[in-house]
């Protein structure tokens, strides 16, 4: 691939362009430049003229139309390379200035640096009588003249065509309007293009026309009323029939018109001057093919009367500023004078309704400059006419090396084709850089346009040049950015490839996409479906639509998140509220536990309380004792002392002696031999002989002591002191049963006491009883606390619920807005004798999502014609008045639901039907109250309102766990959308009616759709073969009217094998192929639609050859009446 600089310059093909041209100018010459003074006699102008010549030179005024020219190509933001102008100088019935100021910018080095085009010409005054009025008009016609004219030879032209002796300054006085235009136009040496000046104005031949009629229709009137006036005028009735037709021709504006018309058709000006594209409906009726005669096109001039108002004017009707521009396809320095008289008369004017215009081209501010097809894979296809250089395709078998390329207008490119030429395969690979994503798709590579693509693309590199004049890409090199791409056989394509003029590769995401709109076969009828024509719509609103749809996508989806949270707190209010729940059965527990809790039984259960208490005290604390009781080991105490006294005294005694089994030794003298002390269990204890100096010890450990007279050992008393403990501790205990025991005769005393009354005898019973309550009083507290958190957040609901409203009403107005918008242009665009669309946006009336609903919601008893019934119920009830219904804590309102009709096949609507809308779909349930109607007043009066009234809960759906309030809640989420509408009436003069779409048959349909599908946007917008499904009959208003408008503000590439596409919409651009094998295709030819190549070759391929053309004109021209001035 080589160089995007080479890539550019092998697409500078010729191709017609758009450039100023204002054939309304006046010069210093002119007495009224300046916007000074009344206009002069006629000696008057003529001596003005020649003291213009000296004082203001014509190097002067030329230099400062220059300058002004370069100033509003700044202004209008138009490329440098489309700064030629042209401009006619018609000065008041004086014409040397012009012509010299014509021939010194006709210079070749001026006219090459300059490319600024001066016609000399003149505003010239007519005197002619008007047929059939015996009044005389005066008018203003624009004569222009070949640049080379000299002044003496259109002095000589304007005299030798009327036979007069007008002279330079005069008003010519002429006889018959329609034969000085015809024979100005065609003198034999100096013809002219002849232009209706200000038609509809002051001085304009159908203003000053339509005066001579009515001031011929009031004298008649007049003539007529005073005839009658005279007592046995003759012919009384006939005279009275022609005054009543006079004054109704007096009072039908219409009829006046035509008769106008009559005339300005019979005059076959080249052109008429209009205030702008308001104007040009009313000149539609003219016959504009007749041999030998001009065309009338309507066509916008300043009427300058100083150098800033060149180029400028400003339609009176509503002050929008209009800018004349002319087409040319031979425009250049090298142009001859006679080449550019016959351009701008025998093309620019014959052609006007597509070549002259007061839009801007500049306003295409996105265009593909052109297309290149590159081989890069020995397997690639060889569809294309690759050649090496650009020019000369390669022979077929040669080498697989080559490009093909294809440049583009940045307005209206056709390309044509017999089937199987390449037509729809050429948009194919514009689509490949374009719209990347579906190719790379699985699903998509099954389709019939993919298989065309990978027939003509395989293995090739496709590139394409884009020119960006936005000031977002003001840093792109010579506002250009290069696109191009791989196409791979098995599908896995590359990604696109961006770069700049100077090759330089951009990273991904630093320029933003190149957007492009593409619709292929059939896209268009499919475009007429409700959700392709609402995006549509949306396309033509804009990005503020766009940030509305975030906005409204962003309000869904918080009500969702609040439908949430709201439906988690249903759920707890349901689980509180189940059957058998504590809460249901708040009158019942609270009744029972009422029924203990008399103040004349509560003093027995306080006895009993209290007893029962105490009892419980005493138990604890006996229980207590007796752990301390063991916790002080009596018992193991003994035991501890009785092995110590005998392990202690074992090593003291001595071997030889009988030991002293659990004996004492004396303190003071020692232990007889034969005897011992008395033992515990008061027997002598034995006596006992020690180890020497262990008796000291032994009398510590086993020595006696004397009670009255008795003596005792140690170990008695310690052991004896045990027993008081153990004896005192027994004692504790007995004391502590007794008390417990005189309780609990106190406790049965007391409940025998409420047996004999029929209560309860047992506390736990009761306890149970107020533990039941007491648990019924919490759940009535959590249901109340959660019925506030949910009113708290409905209320937040419908906060956000009315946020998402004011979102859709603005959507709504942008919309609406748009639409009447849309639907002006058409207006303005569209001969409404022949056609007329309209464009609405229905407010919410696109019920789908909301039938959807009901649908999956509603159980009707019987199933016949449910589909009406939604309908009607869809009609009357609004998702926000159903919801506010289904979420009510008030008595069901059946009457909002009932219709009126005498059967369901009409839609009525029952109460029985309305019952069974609000059974299955009434989110929030009453439940009755479960108090017998026998309960006492007071008891009655006692309950919380909640118990009372009925508790509320919500219903479950029936065979689940799944709560209705999630699907009534939901209906917020429910947004009506509006439903785009696009009516079509292609017989006004039959019939009124506006039908919709979906009424219309498909090339009706298409006929619709296609105009407003070039209304939306700016980028460029490519379709093919959009006549498959257009209408002819009416395609000349699409095409001509609004296709030849559009694409001076967008780039349209169209793939056709249709004539009256590149024909009647006068393509910049049009592209030949032609078929020369089963897969190969040849490019015919390109260029401009003058160019005879190309029309021999639409000729040839889209009308049959010339023989077959010219044999059906014959035909047709033989069948065509009607009067040759008016249609």
């Amino acid at each position: 691939m080589d160089s995007n600089t080479a890539f550019l310059q092998r697409l500078q093909a010729g191709q017609a362009q758009f450039f100023l041209t204002d054939l309304h100018v006046h010069s210093p010459a002119s007495p009224c430049f300046g916007n000074g003074g009344v206009a002069p006699l006629a000696k008057e102008i003529a001596e003005h003229e020649q003291r213009v010549l000296d004082s203001y030179p014509v190097a002067t005024f030329y230099d400062e139309l220059v300058q002004h020219r370069n100033a509003t190509m700044q202004d209008e933001h138009l490329p440098a390379r489309e700064d030629w102008a042209v401009i006619a100088i018609t000065d008041h019935n004086v014409c040397t200035y012009a012509c010299r100021l014509s021939q010194y910018a006709l210079h070749a080095e001026r006219l090459r640096a300059n490319r600024l085009i001066l016609l000399p010409g003149m505003e010239l005054s007519v005197d002619f009588g008007v047929p059939g009025t015996e009044q005389c008009a005066s008018a203003h016609l624009l004569l222009i003249f070949r640049p080379s004219t000299e002044a003496q030879q259109v002095y000589a032209a304007i005299r030798e065509t009327t036979g007069t002796t007008w002279e330079f300054g005069d008003t010519l006085t002429i006889n018959d309007l329609p034969s000085f235009v015809n024979n100005i136009r065609h003198h034999h040496d100096h013809p002219a293009i002849c232009i209706a000046a200000h038609i509809g104005s002051s001085k304009g031949v159908r203003e000053e026309a339509k005066n001579c009629v009515l001031s011929h229709l009031d004298a008649e009137i007049s003539r007529l009323e005073g005839e009658l006036a005279v007592p046995d005028t003759p012919d009384r009735q006939k005279l009275e029939s022609q005054l009543a037709s006079f004054k109704k021709k007096r009072d039908d504006s219409t009829q006046v018109s035509l008769e106008v018309l009559h005339l300005i058709g019979l005059c076959g000006f080249d052109a008429l001057q209009t205030r702008g594209p308001r104007d040009e409906t009313f000149y539609r009726r003219l016959h504009r093919f007749r041999i030998d005669q001009g065309r009338s096109v309507s066509v916008v001039c300043s009427d300058a009367h100083t150098v800033s108002e060149v180029f400028y004017y400003s339609d009176p009707t509503d002050g929008t500023k209009l800018i004349p521009f002319a087409k040319y396809s031979g425009l250049a320095s090298s142009i001859s004078p006679d080449a550019l008289f016959t351009e701008i008369r025998n093309r620019v004017l014959c052609f006007g309704e597509t070549r002259t215009t007061s839009l801007a081209p500049g306003s295409v501010t996105a265009w593909i400059e052109g297309v290149e097809i590159a081989i890069d894979a020995k397997d690639s296809t060889g569809f294309w006419p690759f050649s090496n250089d650009g020019s000369l395709p390669l022979q077929v078998g040669s080498a697989k090396t080559g490009r093909f390329t294809i440049g583009l207008s940045r307005n209206l490119n056709c390309v044509i084709g017999g089937r199987g030429s390449g037509k729809s395969a050429l948009i194919e690979a514009i689509a490949f850089i374009c719209k990347p994503s579906p190719f790379n798709d699985k699903g998509s590579q099954k389709e019939d346009w993919y298989g065309r693509a990978h027939a003509t693309l395989r293995g090739c590199r496709v590139r394409i040049c884009c020119r960006l004049l936005g000031d977002d890409h003001h840093d792109l090199p010579k506002k250009t950015l290069y696109l191009n791409r791989y196409f791979d056989a098995s599908g896995k394509h590359s990604p696109v490839v961006a770069s700049n003029h100077d090759d330089k590769e951009l990273l991904p995401g630093s320029v933003a996409p190149f957007q492009v709109q593409i619709f292929r076969i059939h896209d268009i009828e499919t475009a007429a479906k409700p959700e392709k024509l609402r995006s549509l719509f949306d396309d033509i609103c804009g990005a503020e639509i766009t940030d509305l749809a975030a906005q409204i996508s962003e309000a869904i989806a918080a009500l969702a998140k609040q439908r949430a949270a709201m439906v988690a707190v249903a759920r707890k209010i349901a689980s509180l509220t189940k059957d058998n729940s504590a809460l249901r059965q708040y009158a019942r527990r609270k009744q029972a536990y009422d029924a203990v809790n008399r103040a004349d039984i509560r003093e027995q259960y306080q006895v009993i309380d209290e007893a029962q208490a105490a009892e419980d005290i005493g138990k604890a604390v006996k229980e207590k004792w007796q752990e301390v009781h063991v916790g002080l080991g009596i018992d193991a105490s003994r035991e501890s002392i009785a092995v110590f006294f005998e392990e202690a005294t074992k090593p003291m005694v001595l071997d030889d002696t009988r030991p002293c089994e659990g004996g004492q030794v004396d303190q003071e003298t020692p232990p007889e031999p034969e005897t011992g002390g008395s033992g515990q269990d008061g027997k002598e204890m034995p006596r006992m002989a020690f180890k020497p100096h262990c008796e000291s010890l032994a009398k510590a450990i086993v020595g006696a002591s004397g009670t009255g007279g008795k003596a005792t050992t140690a170990r008695f008393r310690v052991v004896a002191a045990l027993d008081l403990l153990d004896t005192e501790c027994h004692g504790v205990a007995t004391a502590l049963q007794a008390s417990i025991e005189g309780v609990q005769e106190l406790h049965r005393s007391a409940r025998d006491a409420l047996a004999s009354r029929g209560h309860p005898t047992g506390s736990a019973e009761r306890q149970a009883k107020k533990t039941a309550f007491e648990a019924a009083e919490r759940e009535l507290k959590s249901y109340q606390d959660l019925w506030q958190q949910w009113d708290a957040l409905l209320l937040q609901r419908l906060s956000s619920f009315e946020t998402l409203k004011d979102l859709c009403m603005r959507r709504t107005t942008i919309r609406k807005q748009t639409a009447d918008s849309v639907s002006k242009r058409l207006a303005s665009e569209l001969d409404p004798t022949i056609l007329r669309i309209e464009a609405d946006a229905q407010p919410v009336a696109d019920h789908r999502a909301y039938t959807a609903w009901l649908n999956t919601n509603v159980r009707w008893p019987k199933a016949q014609h449910k589909d009406k019934r939604f309908e009607e119920l869809v009609r009357k009830v609004t998702p926000e008045a159903l919801r506010n219904e289904l979420i009510s804590r008030c008595s069901p309102n059946l009457q909002m639901f009932l219709v009126d009709k005498l059967t369901t096949a009409e839609g009525k609507i029952t109460v029985d039907d309305a019952k069974a809308i609000l059974a299955g779909t009434t989110g929030v349930q009453h439940l009755d109250a479960e108090i017998s109607s026998e309960e006492e007043t007071a008891f009655l009066s006692s309950l919380p309102k909640e118990i009372q009234e009925g508790l509320w809960t919500f219903a479950v759906k029936d065979g689940g766990d799944e709560l209705v309030i999630d699907a009534v809640l939901g209906l917020d989420e429910v947004v009506l959308d509006d439903l785009p509408v696009i009516r079509l009436n292609d017989r006004p003069a039959e019939t009124q009616v506006m039908r919709p779409l979906e009424k219309l048959s498909p090339g009706q349909r298409c006929s619709a759709i296609l105009p407003i599908l070039l209304l939306n946007g700016n980028c460029p917008l490519i379709i093919d073969q959009p006549e498959d499904n257009l209408d002819n009959r009416l395609i000349r208003q699409v095409i001509v009217n609004v296709l030849a408008s559009i694409k001076l503000r967008r780039q349209v590439i169209v793939a056709t094998h249709n004539p009256n596409l590149p024909v009647l919409g006068d393509a910049e651009q049009v592209i030949v192929l032609r078929a020369v094998e089963e897969e190969q295709c040849v490019l015919e030819t390109q260029g401009v639609l003058d160019d005879s190549s190309v029309v021999r070759s639409i000729t040839e391929v889209m009308e049959g050859g010339r023989e077959a053309f010219q044999y059906r004109q014959q035909i047709y021209q033989k069948h065509w009446t009607g009067g040759a001035d008016v249609e």
